[in-house]
């Protein structure tokens, strides 16, 4: 967490073989040409994360975590064992924020045993999936890209065990309509 709360565009934090709490990432990134970049070091499988950021918190059951976040790549890790949440989270948390997380890329990654899903994004654009597992989520599943969000790719990646679908993609432009009209209703009046 100490190395991605100090992080500054065109970072390399890397991260040996062992196992790990989460980090939680909110309203911060890189930029263009300059990502964030949290790097696994070592064999595939190596550098495991386990449990969330603060596991006292209820409402972060994630692993990685990151809200209204831009321009990160999270390559090489593995995620397991999030008891009620997502391996990896991406969200610009549209009705609070007025913005879309977007620019993260995620590859080789290896996300299994989660409670609920192995990625989970909403109100994210520009969004990478690649080279990556996501196995055996329990009550949903493997990758789950919701709540609307554009120019999202995903490639080469195995999906195999989970309790739903391996891949589910909800545009869900309703519920992206719905997000909009909340934010309105709560924004400070500086929308034209």
């Amino acid at each position: 967490q100490a190395a991605s709360d100090s992080a500054l565009p065109g970072d390399l934090i890397i991260i040996t073989p062992g196992r790990y709490r989460g980090v939680e990432v909110e309203e911060t990134g890189g930029e263009s040409g300059a990502y964030i970049h949290f790097l696994g070091w070592g064999e595939p499988g190596s550098v495991i994360v386990d449990t969330p950021a603060d596991p006292d918190k209820g409402y972060l059951r994630h692993h990685f975590y990151f809200i209204n976040t831009h321009h990160y790549i999270i390559q090489n890790l593995a995620f397991e064992n999030a008891d009620r949440g997502a391996g990896i989270f991406f969200s610009g948390y549209f009705s609070e924020t007025g913005s879309f997380a977007h620019h993260m890329v995620v590859m080789d990654v290896y996300s299994h045993d989660n409670g609920e899903w192995g990625m989970h994004s909403t109100a994210t654009s520009y969004v990478v999936v690649q080279d990556s597992i996501f196995t055996n989520s329990v009550y949903e599943h493997g990758l789950y890209l919701s709540g609307s969000g554009d120019n999202i790719v995903v490639r080469r990646n195995v999906f195999q065990g989970n309790i739903a679908s391996g891949l589910q993609i909800n545009p869900d432009p309703q519920t992206a309509t719905m997000e909009l009209f909340y934010w309105l209703d709560n924004s400070t009046g500086d929308v034209c």
